[in-house]
């Protein structure tokens, strides 16, 4: 190898190092990437050489052939390294995939404009001095490293929130403008004869079907992902209705037991009043008092006559009868949502006393209150839960930051209540004032 080549190897060891290690940032890793790292670049290195500077390969396949091998190859090695290194869910492993070489490719067209207009060389020329080599791959370099940090600001600060059908139309139409750049590089700048124009644009092509074919995985994921939280929820949904006809064939077994023993329990008051001692009038309020109790411990709250929302409620405020936590309910809701699905309305009650009632975990020894209120007013769909707080994290833009040690793994119901506001056409908001945490969704309403 000449020192040009061996120089353009090592530019491309670094290039692929920033490109696996900003994958790994976006996503984050579940095992030490360090390893993979190394290992997913010297395949990358390998291809790279063999395709560029091998000998046979160069007399047998055409130079745009070897460089659209050399891109599917990366993106290849690209998809495998984020599917078992990093953790996250298929859709986000693809998008920061795509990310990533949609911006690679912005900068390697800068590039080519800049090789071209400046140095007056195709930028897929190999064969040239060592001084024009560290020039160029130096510049190379630099344009990387923009690629990487657009796609981290993009895939990290935006959280990757972009619609699968979304990003794939986003995808289509900016592989169409690269098929085209393609055609007219491959016609205007790298060669004047046809076959190679038509090798270009058949590589480009090739590429184009492959981020497409990328693209189509990632909305058949996320799909899944869509089915296997539908099915979680529903299958939550029938729990909490088995637990509700748990809860209210126990309290009947229960009334009864204690009707069964009122009569005689009255009677022994009955005769303790009659004796009209300290003692005695003691014992009843103590007997009077126990009734009381088991009489509250029975009854079974009727908050609103919406079945789901109803059983919620109650097994909510009933695991959490041993803390400090108190309850102040208010509902205003009809029997059924027809607007709004069973699961979804289900998974909205869920997480927002789920996420109310940790925080006043979080608040050991002190008075804490959940207030719950819904309503049904002027065609919206109103959710307002309110709840001390012990402490509150925003990033740059705003949004909550957890406060709990797996930061992966929570956040989730947050996430899930904004993605079903958003679906009817809602919103999520939240805000704090003096030292209470309210949460408010607002959903169209359609009581037809």
């Amino acid at each position: 190898m000449s020192p040009a080549q061996i120089f353009d190897c090592i530019q491309c060891i670094l290039t692929y190092v920033l490109f696996l290690y900003i994958i790994q940032k976006i996503l984050d890793y579940k095992i030490n990437p360090v390893i993979p790292i190394i290992s997913f670049t010297a395949l990358d290195i390998s291809a790279y050489y063999l395709l560029c500077y091998s000998e046979t390969l160069t007399k047998i396949i055409p130079e745009e052939t070897r460089m659209v091998l050399k891109t599917i190859v990366m993106i290849s090695i690209m998809i495998v390294f984020a599917l078992f290194v990093c953790k996250g869910k298929i859709i986000k492993k693809i998008q920061a995939v795509l990310i990533l070489n949609i911006s690679i490719f912005i900068v390697e067209a800068i590039q080519s404009v800049f090789y071209v207009t400046v140095f007056d060389f195709s930028a897929s020329e190999f064969n040239i001095d060592l001084k024009t080599r560290i020039i160029t791959g130096s510049i190379a370099l630099f344009f990387y490293c923009l690629a990487a940090i657009f796609t981290y600001f993009i895939c990290k600060h935006k959280e990757l929130k972009i619609e699968p059908k979304v990003f794939a139309v986003i995808t289509s139409l900016f592989l169409l403008i690269a098929f085209l750049y393609t055609l007219v590089m491959a016609s205007s700048v790298h060669s004047t004869s046809l076959l190679t124009t038509i090798l270009s644009i058949f590589s480009a092509f090739t590429v184009m079907i492959l981020m497409l074919i990328l693209c189509r995985i990632m909305i058949q994921a996320n799909n899944q992902e869509v089915l296997k939280e539908k099915l979680f929820w529903s299958e939550n949904l029938q729990t909490l209705q088995l637990d509700y006809y748990n809860s209210i064939k126990e309290k009947s077994k229960e009334t009864r037991q204690i009707r069964h023993d009122l009569k005689d329990q009255l009677e022994t008051v009955k005769k303790l009043v009659n004796k009209n001692t300290e003692e005695s009038i003691e014992t009843a309020t103590d007997i009077l008092n126990e009734l009381n109790n088991k009489v509250d411990s029975t009854s079974f709250h009727f908050y609103t006559e919406n079945l789901i929302v109803n059983t919620i409620i109650g097994i909510k405020i009933e695991e959490c009868k041993n803390t400090n936590i108190q309850w102040d309910v208010k509902l205003d809701l009809p029997e059924t949502i027809p607007s709004i699905e069973n699961i979804d309305l289900n998974c909205l009650f869920i997480n927002l006393l789920n996420n109310a009632v940790e925080a006043c975990l979080k608040l050991d020894g002190t008075k804490t209150q959940i207030v719950v209120r819904a309503t049904t007013k002027s065609n919206y769909l109103i959710i307002k839960i309110e709840n001390t707080f012990k402490e509150i994290t925003t990033n740059p833009d705003g949004k909550l930051i957890t406060t709990k040690n797996d930061k992966n793994n929570h956040g989730v119901g947050t996430i899930l209540i904004e993605n079903i506001a958003k679906k009817y056409n809602g919103f999520y908001e939240v805000n704090t004032e003096n030292d209470i945490f309210k949460s408010i969704v607002t959903i169209p309403y359609d009581g037809i």
